[in-house]
């Protein structure tokens, strides 16, 4: 162990910066300059105008004045499909409901009313989508 005369250790790493009083020099007395070690954006910050720093704010506004107008369209645009949906699916209900009031007369041994109607539109539709998809391939 080296022990120095004045009691401290010399080889820790601040051995060499302790004066002989024991305290540590300030950063001057290092050859460290005075100066403040403040980052650059301080001083570029400092350097901007006042003006430059309001426009950017302005932009800022008005891009989160945009962004919630596109938001505002976007939910509506979605209400109006769920609206179209849930009207798909009311018809749907309606005409699952048809087709089992057509099984229970069918079980009971009865043709149902509007069953016979029904079924036509039903092959003239499917007649006319076939003709349709015949003219695309075409």
């Amino acid at each position: 162990m080296n022990d120095s005369i004045d009691g401290n250790d010399s080889s820790s790493p601040d051995s060499n910066d302790r004066q002989q009083d024991g305290s540590i020099p300030s950063p001057s007395t290092r050859g460290v300059s005075t100066r403040s070690r403040g980052s650059r954006k301080s001083s570029l910050r400092s350097a901007t105008s006042h003006s430059a720093d309001s426009d950017r704010l302005e932009r800022c506004r008005q891009s989160a004045r945009e962004c919630r107008a596109r938001k505002r369209v976007h939910y509506e645009l979605l209400d109006d499909l769920v609206a179209t949906k849930e009207g798909a699916v009311g018809s749907l209900y309606k005409e699952l409901d048809m087709y089992r009031q057509y099984c229970k007369s069918l079980d009971e041994g009865v043709v149902p009313v509007g069953m016979e109607q029904h079924i036509l539109e039903t092959q003239s539709n499917d007649s006319n989508q076939s003709g349709n998809l015949a003219d695309i391939d075409d």
